[in-house]
């Protein structure tokens, strides 16, 4: 079992599109699924799940994808980092 506290992040790249939650195709989305299930059993219940889609058409649905995905994750990084540093202010007090 993994020590609480611990967070899964995924990155992914998908060729078509609509994969999230309450999209066109979120019920074939086995990759987030299908990593979030089997993790549980080992303690980890944590995810974030970031993904550039439109690969299959390389246009500018694609460019755009990639500077949305580029950012969230700049701003999941600035929510675990704040995370991280409200735990040490916790810990040290």
């Amino acid at each position: 079992m993994l020590s609480p506290g611990k967070r899964l992040v995924i990155l992914t790249a998908r060729g078509d599109y609509g994969y999230d939650a309450g999209g066109r195709l979120a019920a074939m989305n086995l990759v987030e699924q299908g990593l979030n299930v089997p993790l549980a059993y080992l303690g980890l219940h944590a995810s974030d799940a970031i993904a550039i889609e439109y690969d299959e058409f390389a246009d500018e649905r694609l460019a755009s994808s990639i500077a949305t995905a580029e950012n969230n994750v700049d701003r999941l990084v600035e929510k675990l980092l704040a995370g991280c540093r409200q735990e040490s202010v916790f810990a040290s007090a």
